[in-house]
């Protein structure tokens, strides 16, 4: 089907479920005018989609194929309701901004991160830099720092002690440290922060520390350089993600329904 494209993931019950919503599609006499992702599977594989397309202007829905999945708000028994709405382009859409980090210097971007980007530790040693917010520092030591979206707040932030921002609030994002030094000489960032879009966050080491406390950078759980050897900032891109909202199904309820562990 035209402007419409599948991605599955690895697995009997996904396969499946892709088996279904192929049939139903074949009822489908007009396509959307704008391209549209349906992922199914979990979140990764929601995560996965938006990685290998983040850059074109796309939509993305995502349809369960598991038991849990914040991001993957329709379950298969909906796909009829899907369907219908995309005959009847009776959707919207809400536009999720992207974290961005790049180098400091050369403002060279590095990657973008949808749900979440982190600054840690790649040896046995705890990360030690300094922390800049704006014009204000204080040093950190600890595994590291989770810079996360609202609607990734739910994912490796929380796990850290972080919040859980309302998926309606994108115009903030979360610095959670993970496993701080408890010092009176590290106390940079003890407790997660709530932002503003528009503060930019500078991550900036010794060489020597770097030598002695080496530190990696991953975004949306994938290693994307192992060897930080240069000043980083982390801020709210101008980059956004599309995500299809059916007026039948409501993007942020079923976002708070999963959140309260009604799933």
């Amino acid at each position: 089907m035209r402007n419409i494209i599948l991605f599955t993931k690895p697995g009997k019950r996904a396969r499946e479920v892709e088996r279904i919503l192929q049939t139903e599609l074949k009822h489908l006499t007009t396509p959307p005018q704008n391209p549209i992702v349906i992922a199914i599977g979990g979140d990764g594989t929601m995560l996965m989609a938006i990685k290998e397309h983040e850059l074109e202007d796309m939509s993305f829905i995502g349809i369960s194929a598991g038991h849990l999945g914040f991001l993957q708000t329709l379950k298969p028994e909906d796909i009829p309701i899907l369907v219908d709405s995309l005959q009847k382009n009776a959707f919207t859409t809400i536009s999720a901004p992207l974290l961005a980090v790049r180098y400091a210097e050369s403002g060279e971007v590095l990657g973008y991160g949808f749900n979440d980007i982190t600054i840690e530790r790649s040896g046995p040693r705890a990360a030690r830099f300094e922390l800049h917010v704006d014009d204000n520092a204080g040093t950190f030591i600890g595994d590291g720092i989770i810079f996360s979206t609202p609607l990734g707040s739910t994912a490796y932030s929380l796990a850290a002690g972080g919040p859980i921002i309302d998926s309606r609030a994108q115009d903030v994002f979360v610095v959670s440290p993970s496993n701080p030094h408890v010092s009176p000489l590290y106390s940079s960032l003890q407790r997660p922060h709530v932002l503003q879009k528009g503060r930019i966050i500078k991550i900036e080491s010794t060489t020597e520390d770097l030598q002695e406390r080496p530190i990696q950078l991953s975004v949306d759980g994938t290693v994307v350089n192992k060897d930080i050897q240069q000043a980083l900032e982390v801020y709210v891109s101008d980059k956004y993600i599309s995500l299809l909202e059916l007026k039948e199904k409501d993007f942020h309820s079923r976002i708070d329904k999963k959140r309260l562990g009604n799933y």
